[in-house]
């Protein structure tokens, strides 16, 4: 039973609630120091993903939606490395109305989501390097393992760089296929793709909007003193045997990344999470300065059903219309960021 969320039992050997109570949630904050170099690393990133041709090319697959292409795009995050993902998008590209990137989790992806979210909208489903079909000689697929460590013991050979250079490829693959350049679009991402997405979109102005869902690579120095399961303890055992790796991941971490935001953001954050250490998440959350959107969630990575899920969803779809709204007015509201 845990200590942040006394109604949730569980069998795990620690408290998924840390326990943090709603309120310490809502407050915690980034105490660690940032690097002082942590722009001039991410902005040469993506210098780097930009100055190497993406390479894309397109196979077309069967659509099981009738006036809707669905696509297989190839294409290069930089020499060495080539990512796959699905697009979906109308059979006249010329009546899309949006640009959405939509991230995986860190068990990574087998195929586009069954249904389109609007059908007028061009939406890219990338995987990132080393899952799927996105394997590359030499990357480990093992997320829970060997995945989340690879090249971990430097900021410019992590994987993690590779990963965010392929969210900043989908929306170059999009503007080959429309044939201009892509504004206003939108990224949503939960878990892996949510701590991914607070870390690419600062240095990505193409990007309008957000939705990131229990963010992971938040508050590092936290994540690393406490156990939890699946990836983040594989970096967890890393560090007791390498503590030296904290000095890579602090240009990793999605708490800092925020910070530049100047975008809304809708935020999914869970009270109890076995797999991403909830005062991580709220701490990317509460860091992040622009317009934001904060929506509370009892579980997360744990399969519970409780009287007030449904609530919990209806109102992270009214801040998610609230985001929108929010973006449509933007042109005609000085105040916004």
């Amino acid at each position: 039973m845990s200590a942040g969320c006394p109604q949730i039992l569980h069998e795990f050997s620690f408290d998924p609630a840390y326990g943090f109570s709603i309120e310490d949630l809502r407050t915690i904050r980034h105490t660690g120091e940032e690097p002082k170099d942590f722009d001039v690393f991410w902005r040469s990133l993506r210098r780097k993903a930009d100055l190497h041709p993406r390479e894309v090319s397109f196979r077309e697959l069967p659509s099981p939606h009738a006036g809707v292409r669905l696509l297989e795009a190839r294409y290069a995050v930089w020499p060495g490395y080539h990512v796959g993902a699905w697009v979906r998008l109308p059979e006249n590209p010329a009546d899309v109305c949006g640009v959405r990137v939509v991230g995986h989790g860190y068990s990574g992806r087998e195929s586009p989501d069954e249904e389109p979210a609007n059908p007028r909208h061009l939406t890219i489903f990338p995987v990132a390097p080393g899952f799927g079909i996105s394997r590359n000689p030499g990357i480990p697929s093992d997320s829970a393992a060997l995945h989340v460590v690879h090249g971990i013991e430097n900021p410019e050979t992590y994987i993690l760089g590779s990963c965010v250079s392929a969210l900043w490829g989908a929306l170059d693959v999009a503007e080959v296929l429309l044939g201009r350049p892509v504004v206003g679009a939108h990224y949503a991402g939960w878990s892996f793709g949510g701590g991914l997405g607070a870390l690419m979109l600062p240095w990505e102005s193409r990007f309008a909007s957000a939705e990131l869902g229990q963010p992971t690579f938040g508050n590092h120095p936290f994540r690393l003193s406490v156990p939890c399961v699946g990836s983040g303890e594989s970096v967890r055992q890393k560090f007791l045997r390498d503590p030296g790796i904290a000095q890579a991941l602090a240009y990793y971490d999605a708490a800092f990344a925020v910070r530049r935001l100047r975008i809304p953001v809708v935020f999914a954050c869970a009270r109890f999470d076995p797999a991403v250490p909830p005062p991580g998440q709220f701490t990317v959350a509460n860091e992040c300065g622009s317009l934001k959107f904060i929506s509370e969630f009892l579980v997360g990575h744990f399969d519970f059903h409780h009287p007030a899920e449904a609530d919990e969803l209806a109102h992270h779809r009214k801040n998610l219309d609230q985001m929108q709204n929010a973006v449509s007015g933007s042109e005609n509201d000085p105040s916004l960021p």
